[in-house]
C-alpha cells in the first residue's frame, strides 16, 4: 500500500496562508490600538474672537429682591450657547435668587448662574435677561459675562473672553 502525500501538502498550504492572515489582521490591529493611544488628543478651548457685550442694563426694585435687567449682545465671529453671569461686591460674590430670558419664548434654560440658550446667538444678535438678588445681602457694583460655547465633551467658559463692568444698583 502507498500512501498519498499531494492532499497533506496541499491541506499545509492552506494552514500556513490562514496562520499569515490572521498574524497580519492582529499586527494591524496591535499598530491601531497603539496609535489610538499615543496619539495627542485635540484640547477642548473657545475660539479667540468669542466675545460678548454689556450693551444695556437696569435694576429695579421689588416686593422678593432686586431685579437686574441685562441685554447681552454677542460681538464676536463665533456663536455661543449661554452666558455665566456673576455679581460682585468687591470681591465677594452675591447670590443670584433667579434668572430667566426676558424674550418672550423664554427661550433659555438656567442652572445656577449659568444661563444656556435654547437657541445659538450669532453674531450681532442681542438676548434680553433678568435676574433676582437679594439687595439687603449684597449690593453689587461689578459684574462679569462669561460667554459659553457647546462641544462634544459639554459646556465651556470662554476665559479669555470674560467681561468686567462696573455697575451701580
Amino acid at each position: 500500500m502507498h500512501k498519498d502525500n499531494r492532499n497533506k501538502k496541499g491541506l499545509s498550504e492552506i494552514i500556513g496562508y490562514v496562520l499569515l492572515i490572521v498574524f497580519a489582521i492582529s499586527m494591524s490591529v496591535l499598530v491601531y490600538a497603539w496609535l489610538r493611544a499615543s496619539t495627542p488628543k485635540a484640547e477642548v478651548a473657545c475660539p479667540d474672537a468669542v466675545s460678548i457685550e454689556l450693551t444695556a442694563y437696569d435694576s429695579v426694585p421689588r416686593e422678593d429682591g432686586m431685579y437686574l435687567y441685562l441685554n447681552v449682545t454677542n460681538r464676536g465671529l463665533f456663536g455661543i450657547n449661554g452666558v455665566s453671569i456673576t455679581l460682585k461686591e468687591g470681591t465677594k460674590a452675591c447670590p443670584i435668587k433667579s434668572a430667566a430670558c426676558q424674550d418672550i419664548a423664554k427661550s433659555c434654560d438656567v442652572q445656577g448662574n449659568k444661563i444656556l440658550f435654547k437657541q445659538f446667538l450669532n453674531q450681532g444678535m442681542m438676548k434680553p435677561i433678568y435676574m433676582v438678588y437679594d439687595s439687603s445681602a449684597c449690593a453689587p457694583n461689578k459684574i462679569e459675562l462669561t460667554p459659553m460655547r457647546a462641544s462634544e465633551n459639554g459646556i465651556i467658559l470662554c476665559d479669555k473672553s470674560i467681561i468686567k463692568e462696573s455697575i451701580t444698583t
